[in-house]
């Protein structure tokens, strides 16, 4: 869910879930009354299996001072404070110990927007691109247990099909790189708009590229529906399809791709019609090669 003061200066927002095993969390808080624009935010993954009963998770908390530059461009300086937990699970599932490493982090990223506001445009952006790049570096200097370079970039296209409908074709891809002589990796998917059904962490490498296509249309752009509280507006339908992959320097033919598609349901709802938050559920089928069906639950953010 969000919070919006009526002077788009202040914005608040974050998802929480709990089940038995994971408590997962993301939080963002944006100041737009300075210049520059300083943003905090956090968030906590959920556990993903790494062998012998082990199970690593990350939790951070970061600052990102960013300096518009023009009309479009952008350029960010990041603080993030990320730790790494490895736990151990007995059979039954009970945890018997954990070990913390820091994973802090300094870098630079430039951005690049070009797509327009409209009302809904936390739940589907009107045409235009969004493009992100970000260097991050992580070193015992600043107190952290790693020492790398990490490479980002995040590129998305927002197509009008039908603007008046709202039909969006929507394209996201995504890569990543780090250079380290630890032999640190990482991995793939993390999170809910990223290779949807396979499990997190489930590709590793030292390179990694996802990608997604949505076509995204409503079937109501008002429900007008209450319950206990809670006012249902938006209602899409989103068919999708997420490919990705990981691998170890130059060797791509030798990396593992995974491939799913499906479609979601996604319903935006307002909590004492204040504070909006997006409901998103979801079948899926894996591609190859495990031709596994799934099914999606979730109120995390859409790209």
């Amino acid at each position: 869910m969000y919070f919006l003061d009526p002077l788009d200066k202040h914005t608040i927002s974050g998802y929480a879930y709990f089940d038995g095993f994971n408590s997962v969390f993301s939080w963002s808080y944006t100041n737009r009354q300075l210049y520059p624009t300083i943003i905090f935010s956090g968030y906590q993954n959920p556990y993903y299996y790494t062998g012998a009963r082990i199970y690593r998770r990350y939790r951070a908390n970061n600052i990102e001072v960013k300096f518009p530059l023009s009309g479009h461009f952008s350029l960010s300086g990041l603080a993030l404070f990320q730790t790494s937990e490895d736990a151990l699970f007995d059979t039954n599932g009970y945890k018997l110990g954990q070990v913390d490493k820091n994973e802090n982090n300094l870098g630079i990223a430039c951005s690049y927007l070009t797509y327009r506001e409209r009302v809904d445009s936390d739940f589907n952006p009107a045409g235009g691109r969004y493009i992100n790049l970000s260097y991050l570096w992580s070193n015992p200097a600043i107190g952290s247990n790693y020492d790398y370079h990490l490479y980002k970039i995040d590129w998305r296209e927002y197509i009008d099909i039908w603007r008046r409908g709202a039909h969006t074709l929507a394209v996201r891809f995504y890569g990543r790189a780090i250079e380290t002589n630890q032999g640190h990796t990482i991995s793939l998917p993390w999170d809910d708009n990223t290779l949807r059904g396979i499990p997190w962490g489930a590709l590793r490498g030292n390179r990694t590229v996802a990608s997604s296509i949505e076509y995204r249309f409503p079937l109501f752009k008002d429900l007008g529906f209450n319950f206990l509280g809670l006012y249902f507006d938006r209602f899409y339908i989103v068919p999708f399809v997420d490919y990705g992959g990981a691998w170890y320097g130059n060797e791509i033919m030798s990396g593992k791709f995974r491939s799913t598609f499906g479609a979601e349901a996604r319903f935006r709802f307002w909590i004492m019609s204040r504070y909006p938050m997006i409901l998103r559920l979801g079948l899926l089928q894996e591609i190859e090669p495990n031709n596994q069906a799934g099914w999606l639950f979730s109120i995390q953010p859409t790209f």
